[in-house]
């Protein structure tokens, strides 16, 4: 097999935004032979999934990327996803019991 029947083989397309846009997409990449995931309405959570991904990749520490996208989920489930970075800054400020 080589390289390029592989990358087909092993190519995740992530997404994230709303579902139905997703939905209506889906084929492209699939034609692509790729797969698809969905990770959720929030339009940074792919692109903060891919950077932990890579980092994982390439044998760099994940765990400051993980945190952030972590710390973006909780933002988000706490009904901050459409306030920004700053949000995230009240999850620090908040008791644990929020935080966790």
């Amino acid at each position: 097999m080589g390289d390029r029947e592989r990358a087909e083989e092993e190519a995740v397309i992530v997404h994230s935004g709303p579902r139905e846009v997703f939905d209506r997409h889906e084929p492209a990449p699939c034609g692509l032979g790729a797969g698809t995931s969905h990770l959720g309405e929030d339009p940074g959570l792919a692109a903060m999934e891919h950077v932990v991904h890579e980092s994982e990749a390439l044998g760099v520490s994940a765990a400051p990327p993980r945190f952030v996208r972590d710390l973006a989920r909780r933002a988000v489930a706490h009904g901050h996803g459409g306030e920004g970075y700053a949000a995230m800054v009240e999850l620090f400020r908040a008791p644990s019991e929020i935080r966790s």
